[in-house]
């Protein structure tokens, strides 16, 4: 991973103690300029008379600081300037249907509207993986953003990495940008805690199966373990209950949809109507009873 060079930083040091170092430090970064204080001898681009006044300044105006001085010096400049952690960064970038709102925004919908910049990633909501084209758009559109120097939040659903979106847009943005990814409640775990169902426990095993695979598939797939999720259920569910059946696995199975929303619905699968079932539904199955 290439590491991200900050141009036109603010080097700042306390007195000429910290001059020399600071001198290295702007020789490797492009642009920087090195602040000291007015009242001490010391080869100054800049000079201050207040280093906290000064450090707020910098900070309020984008400057990369680089601080040769106690950390908390620096964190007691910037502290009151950043009221919720959600001002920034200016760029939020999230998943959206072709038509219509994303549920993504929707979640965070209260904490934006504060002048950042939005960025839609169109997705098609029909069968198979999504084209190729998308990512790759996506990732060039979000390479700019980073390449002129702001940062993104792009928004997920449940976890990033477990059936998310950004997936394919990670791997196209990793090799050349640093990239935090925030773990999340992945929507397995949320149904499980919706239906205090334990997913598996000592020495069983799980399946994750999406629900859009043919029938005789699923069937082998559920044949094979003690336990398993089968997501995404929405048009696939009348299917998905027809094998449950052949199976003799329908009277144990529990459906939840939207978990943790306050739309979440928990009930018996064989209960439910297939007209009424989402794409946000889960089916929560033991293949197999093992003792506790």
């Amino acid at each position: 991973m290439n590491p991200v060079v900050p141009t036109g930083a603010a080097v700042v040091v306390l007195g000429p103690g910290g001059a020399a170092l600071g001198r290295r430090v702007c020789a490797v970064l492009p642009g920087a300029r090195l602040y000291g204080p007015r009242g001490l001898a010391g080869e100054w681009d800049e000079a201050y008379d207040r280093v906290i006044p000064l450090l707020a300044e910098l900070f309020a105006a984008g400057r990369p600081i680089v601080g040769l001085c106690a950390s908390g010096i620096l964190i007691r400049a910037v502290a009151p300037l950043i009221d919720d952690k959600l001002v920034e960064p200016p760029v939020v970038a999230y998943p959206a249907p072709e038509d219509g709102d994303s549920f993504a925004r929707r979640i965070v919908a209260e904490w934006l509207d504060r002048g950042q910049r939005e960025i839609r990633v169109r997705f098609p909501m029909r069968p198979g993986p999504p084209p190729v084209a998308i990512y790759e758009s996506a990732a060039r559109e979000l390479a700019a953003v980073l390449d002129a120097g702001d940062d993104i939040a792009y928004l997920c659903q449940g976890d990033p990495l477990f059936y998310g979106s950004f997936a394919g847009i990670l791997t196209r943005l990793a090799a050349r940008y640093s990239v935090t990814v925030v773990p999340g409640v992945s929507s397995l775990t949320a149904c499980a805690a919706a239906a205090s169902e334990p997913l598996v426990r000592r020495d069983e095993t799980l399946s994750v199966i999406p629900a859009s695979l043919p029938e005789d598939e699923l069937a082998a797939r559920l044949a094979q373990v003690d336990a398993a999720a089968i997501i995404k259920l929405g048009r696939h569910f009348a299917k998905l209950r027809q094998v449950l059946a052949r199976l003799g696995l329908l009277d144990g199975a529990v459906y939840v949809e939207r978990a943790s929303l306050p739309t979440q619905r928990v009930a018996p699968l064989a209960t439910i109507d297939p007209a009424s079932v989402p794409y946000f539904a889960t089916a929560l199955v033991r293949c197999r009873r093992n003792g506790a």
